[in-house]
């Protein structure tokens, strides 16, 4: 749906366009670019997402532009857009925060009053309770100490008189959210400003007061959980990280962090602080069904990254001395991934390295893969490609070449040896490895050992699902792959979710490995669909009630058996359902078998494609889509929302299977047991899925904030390799040069 974001600009206003968008919503951001920070700061938070074919920006005042245009369309308004500083500059002008605080709140109630809204969430503040010295629970009668927390209170009242008109409204009541994008006036950006530029902290007060630290990205997340939860119209819930940390405590973990020390000067605190405040999470537990996920650290350590990386892309503190040393060059990020016949792991390195750029401006990222086909991905700045010869997985331990006239043993061999000089040569900060921890048997390790014996991080990457538990376990053992996992590697990340599948439990992972796992839920590729509305016109015209139905199927390799399945049902359906097809064979179908599909499918309203470069807008135009059980097409199928029926490939391999049934029975998917796949089988199945009152709703959503959560990983493990080198245990040392041009 539209979602209309005011303040999207801001810090937690980007995160959560940036949490929609990978949500697969449309959104309508709204931002004024106040002076309250410099306008160019907020520019640069949404300067990703501009040119999104699924975001639009608004430049609007709330107090004077008329705003129901702006909810025209709009099934749900995130309200965030506030003034909120609080020091003493803005003594005396409280008119400020009736002005942008209350007044515009009211004037966008009024607006939604109009608009068929689903949700209206409103954005208020742990300011309203003031003075508190336990958990604080929402019942727990406001007092707040300051203009804003007051001026935040009276909005919440607003908003309740509207709920009582019938407008679905949910209160959020954040507390300290801290993170990358962070406002400069807040407490942690000043730490890690003045850590970087090495001066002194003036502290007001004896520095006690404890605050519940929330990252800005648990934020968003719980406020995307708002818009959909069936929430009593009116309900108000504490959004809040469980961090609970003195202001000095906070500065004692940030130097620790940062690897320095600085002074702290306390001074008579010149405005009324609440001693404590912090959150009772009951109610958001139970009914949103959201915890925090980020940790302080990785949190902090995300945060201490993006501002470095705002000093390397040229924008300095005003605290900032000047500098003779050389610039700081960008953090390098290498991916090893296999992909011999296929392109989701190719696809998910190139969804990560992109992000990672995104958040590493003067970074590199370069991929190692073997799939033929990595060289037709979209170009990216700073991300290079390496082709290794191609090898295919005949069965479980067996790989035989693609098309090489070597034999296996000598080909690893080469591979080995083309990896292991490209890390020495690229000399990577972190070292990013897909699926295998030992890459295809074993030739990874020359490789793990060099960049061990330097400063590299090196993470693990792991989809949701493998294989059979009994035959990872056994090849992972037969192979050594939990041995190099506890030799090797600083963390292991899962694209998926810990309720869904059980990754250490189900494959029996040793119990000292499984404090490097991060569950960090499904990783979607962020290509927004372009303009699926008039793709679908396309598709139907001279059809305006018809449906659109698309089958896709990865690379395509073992695709023929379903789409002839396909073909032959397709009359049953169209008797019951005027409809268009449109095949996705994939690249690596056989030219014999795609020719006998075009040759069946001439007589029936059937479009056919080898591959196309908006697999998204697909999804999101059908009515229903037909695909294997893939990671990367079920991703993009669960992100857009689209009806999907699956039918996992039969082998050689369980993991298509375990995915499209565990899915199906969180009612995400309908499924189709491939065993049972028939012409009369599958088209009863296709109409069933195309039927709305069939469908059963989903016991709960999927989490699809897997890629933002796994870069985070890598750049707080980039931003701990690139502190340790400036002070000279880098790639920068002597035994480790940095190599001209690189």
């Amino acid at each position: 749906m539209i979602v209309v974001v005011t303040g999207a600009a801001g810090f937690i206003g980007s995160a959560l366009c940036d949490a929609l968008l990978a949500s697969g919503h449309y959104v309508r951001g709204i931002d004024s670019f106040t002076d309250s920070y410099d306008p160019q700061r907020k520019r640069d938070n949404i300067a990703g997402l501009v040119d999104q074919r699924s975001f639009e920006l608004v430049e609007a005042d709330l107090t004077l532009s008329d705003l129901r245009p702006l909810l025209e369309g709009a099934g749900a308004v995130v309200h965030l857009a506030a003034e909120s500083r609080e020091n003493a500059v803005w003594k005396g002008l409280f008119s400020r925060y009736v002005e942008r605080n209350m007044l515009a709140t009211q004037r966008l109630l009024d607006a939604a009053g109009a608009a068929a809204l689903r949700r209206f969430v409103y954005a208020s503040s742990s300011s309203v309770y003031g003075n508190a010295s336990e958990p604080l629970q929402e019942s727990r009668t406001p007092h707040p100490l300051t203009q804003y927390g007051l001026s935040k209170l009276a909005g919440e009242h607003l908003v309740g008189l509207h709920a009582a008109r019938g407008l679905p409204v949910v209160i959020l009541r954040l507390f300290s959210i801290f993170g990358p994008r962070q406002r400069p006036d807040m407490a942690v950006h000043r730490f890690v400003e003045l850590a970087l530029d090495h001066q002194s902290f003036t502290l007001f007060g004896d520095g006690s007061e404890v605050r519940d630290l929330t990252f800005v990205e648990d934020a968003a997340a719980a406020a995307l959980r708002a818009l959909d939860m069936p929430l009593a119209s009116g309900t108000v819930l504490n959004i809040a990280g469980g961090h609970h940390v003195s202001v000095r405590d906070l500065a004692a973990k940030v130097s620790e962090l940062m690897g320095v020390t600085y002074a702290v000067v306390n001074q008579e605190s010149r405005e009324a602080h609440a001693p404590q405040r912090i959150a009772s999470l009951t109610a958001a537990t139970s009914l949103l069904r959201w915890r925090p996920l980020v940790d302080l650290g990785e949190g902090l350590s995300r945060q201490i990254a993006w501002q470095a990386a705002l000093r390397r892309g040229g924008r300095s503190s005003p605290n900032q001395r000047p500098r003779t040393t050389a610039r700081a060059r960008g953090a390098r990020l290498m991916i090893y991934t296999q992909d011999g016949l296929g392109l989701g792991h190719l696809r998910r390195a190139s969804s990560v390295a992109t992000e990672f750029l995104q958040r590493e401006p003067g970074g590199w990222a370069l991929t190692t893969s073997d799939s033929p086909l990595g060289t037709l991905l979209r170009d990216v700045p700073n991300h290079d490609y390496l082709k290794l010869p191609s090898i295919v997985k005949a069965g479980s331990g067996d790989w035989q070449p693609l098309s090489s006239p070597l034999d296996f043993a000598h080909l690893r061999q080469l591979r080995s040896r083309l990896m292991l000089e490209a890390t020495n040569a690229f000399q990577p900060d972190v070292l990013l490895v897909d699926h295998m921890p030992h890459g295809a048997m074993g030739e990874l390790v020359p490789t793990l050992e060099a960049a061990r014996s330097g400063s590299t991080r090196i993470l693990l990457g792991l989809r949701d699902i493998l294989d059979a538990p009994e035959v990872v376990h056994r090849r992972w053992q037969a192979e050594g792959a939990f041995d190099v996992v506890r030799e090797y590697f600083d963390e292991v990340l899962i694209y998926g979710s810990q309720d869904v599948y059980d990754v250490c439990r189900e494959y029996g992972w040793p119990a000292e490995l499984i404090r490097l796992v991060k569950y960090c839920g499904y990783l979607c590729t962020p290509e927004a669909p372009v303009d699926p509305k008039r793709l679908r016109a396309r598709r139907l015209e001279g059809m305006p009630r018809g449906t659109l139905i698309v089958a896709m199927a990865g690379g395509g390799a073992d695709a023929h058996g379903l789409m002839s399945t396909l073909l032959d049902a397709l009359p049953q359906v169209v008797a019951a359902k005027p409809c268009v097809l449109e095949l996705v064979t994939g690249p690596f179908m056989p030219d014999r078998q795609r020719a006998d599909l075009k040759r069946r499918a001439q007589s029936l309203p059937v479009r056919m494609r080898a591959m196309v470069r908006d697999p998204v807008g697909r999804v999101a135009a059908a009515d229903l889509v037909v695909a294997m059980a893939g990671y990367n097409t079920t991703m993009e199928i669960l992100r857009m929302g689209t009806p999907a029926l699956l039918v996992p490939r039969r082998g050689p391999s369980l993991e298509q299977r375990l995915r499209a049934q565990r899915f199906a029975q969180r009612c995400w998917v309908s499924q189709l047991d491939p065993d049972q796949l028939s012409p009369d089988r599958l088209a009863a199945a296709m109409l069933d899925s195309l039927a709305p009152a069939s469908r059963p709703l989903p016991t709960s959503a999927p989490d699809l904030g897997g890629l933002t959560r796994a870069v985070a990983s890598l750049t707080a493990a980039a931003a701990s390799v690139l502190s340790n080198e400036r002070r000279g245990r880098g790639f920068a040392s002597a035994a480790r040069p940095v190599l001209p041009g690189l």
